[in-house]
């Protein structure tokens, strides 16, 4: 049994590791960053709508569905008494992963729901 306890924490924390080497390179791109601060919530809005007609959309939502069932599968094995912090960050991550689409699909509703009202 220790052995598999070693064997998650190690996977865990090298999760954690390439999660935080992401961060770093994304956020530290200049472009990304110089782009991200001009655009507007407004064309932000537009251009997750857009890219939500297209079959990037479904690649991206085919993605989220296996990253979520992953952290799904993790939650049923953990134990929330003696492993508090990984159960927390598969929590975060099944919150984190829908927010995208979430936020897509509330454009959506409300684009809908003008036109019901028109």
């Amino acid at each position: 049994m220790a052995k598999n306890e070693e064997k998650k924490q190690e996977s865990y924390e090298d999760v954690s590791r390439m999660d935080e080497l992401f961060r770093q390179s994304f956020y530290q791109n200049k472009d990304i960053i110089e782009n991200a601060n001009v655009m507007t919530d407004k064309q932000m809005n537009e251009l997750l709508f857009e890219l939500s007609e297209t079959d990037f959309w479904t690649a991206i939502i085919r993605f989220i569905g296996k990253e979520s069932n992953t952290s799904r599968d993790g939650l049923a094995v953990l134990d929330p008494f003696k492993e508090p912090t990984n159960m927390a960050r598969e929590q975060g991550k099944l919150m984190g992963i829908w927010s995208v689409p979430r936020h897509v699909w509330m454009l959506k509703e409300s684009v809908k729901n003008k036109k019901d009202n028109e």
